[in-house]
C-alpha cells in the first residue's frame, strides 16, 4: 500500500511541475513585455487547462491512496 501512496505522490509532483512550467516566468514575461498574451494563447490555454485537470486528478488520487492507507481495515 505504501508503494501506491508513493507512486501517487510522485505523479502529483510531476503534474504540479508541468503546471508550474506552463504558468512560469517565460509566459508572464511575454505578457508583461508586449502588453498582451502571446499569439499562441489558445493552445497554451488549452494545455494549461489540461495540466490543471491532470494535477487535480493526480492530487485526488494521492489523497485517496494516503487516506486509504491511514484508515484501519474493517474486519
Amino acid at each position: 500500500m505504501a508503494g501506491d501512496v508513493e507512486t501517487a505522490r510522485r505523479a502529483a509532483e510531476r503534474a504540479e511541475a508541468r503546471l508550474a512550467r506552463l504558468t512560469g516566468p517565460a509566459r508572464r514575461h511575454c505578457e508583461i513585455r508586449s502588453g498582451h498574451p502571446p499569439r499562441a494563447a489558445p493552445p497554451i490555454d488549452r494545455r494549461l487547462a489540461r495540466a490543471r485537470e491532470a494535477f487535480r486528478a493526480a492530487w485526488g488520487a494521492y489523497v485517496a491512496a494516503r487516506d486509504a492507507e491511514a484508515e484501519p481495515p474493517v474486519a
